[in-house]
């Protein structure tokens, strides 16, 4: 996956990527909680997704096929973890990768912490057996065929008002804001932003691995090809070792 992403601290003047419009479904949702779907309601979509705030922490759920969940966890500490939710698992086992964020700069330096990105290559998305939740959503729409949508999740003292206003002559575009509530950064806010990018063909084959503690999947495979949508198996998958993560999310099916 040949991409490039921005590094971890962002200058808001300097971001250049082309951008994807959301649909609001309804603004009585929580003020410091974001659920989504990237896809189309009656069409293919993604995995569900919620990021929401508590007291200076902030976390992100996936919900995926038959219930399998994720959780990404960015603490007050600066220490962050991708983790599966495993009721029958002690904590450390559950984690799957950990990282420390940046540092936080002032309000007037006019930067933002990249926390971690997301990565929705449109060719990948499918049709769901899985009934959608009841809770209200945002829908976002899709990129083109062979892009992605980009989600970026930022820390920054800089005002959503400032922010905006910055954003305005670029293509990132911030589709939700909040606000810690604790004591130690009552001044910060955090920003999903969103933009489109020319993914080219993602392409990926997992074979059977009988060495593997924790195998899910036998043989599978994730093809770049639009026409398939009876994608049934969704994989969450690190792009690099590069940090803060950028996590692609892949629609696939298994070979029998």
């Amino acid at each position: 996956m040949n991409c490039k992403f921005s590094a971890t601290a962002v200058k808001f003047v300097k971001l250049n990527l082309r951008i994807s419009k959301v649909l609001l479904e309804d603004s009585r949702l929580a003020k410091n909680e974001f659920r989504f779907y990237v896809g189309n309601r009656k069409g293919r979509r993604s995995n569900s997704y919620k990021i929401w705030s508590q007291s200076d922490e902030i976390y992100l759920l996936m919900r995926g096929v038959s219930s399998k969940q994720q959780k990404f966890s960015f603490h007050s500490s600066g220490n962050c973890r991708w983790s599966k939710i495993d009721k029958f698992l002690p904590g450390k086992d559950r984690v799957w990768l950990e990282w420390e964020r940046g540092i936080i700069k002032e309000a007037h330096e006019r930067e933002a912490v990249v926390l971690m990105k997301l990565a929705f290559p449109t060719n990948h998305l499918s049709i769901h057996f899985d009934p959608q939740h009841n809770k209200k959503v945002n829908w976002i729409a899709p990129a083109p065929p062979n892009q992605a949508v980009m989600l970026e999740l930022m820390l920054s003292k800089t005002a959503p008002e400032e922010v905006s206003l910055l954003l305005s002559n670029s293509n990132r575009k911030v589709i939700f804001n909040g606000k810690l509530s604790g004591k130690k950064y009552s001044d910060t806010f955090w920003y999903v932003t969103m933009s489109n990018f020319a993914c080219g063909g993602v392409e990926m084959t997992l074979s059977d691995n009988p060495n593997l503690k924790d195998k899910v999947f036998k043989n599978c495979f994730f093809p770049n090809d639009y026409r398939v949508d009876n994608r049934p198996i969704r994989l969450c998958r690190m792009a690099d070792k590069t940090f803060p993560p950028c996590i692609w999310e892949l629609g696939g099916y298994e070979i029998i």
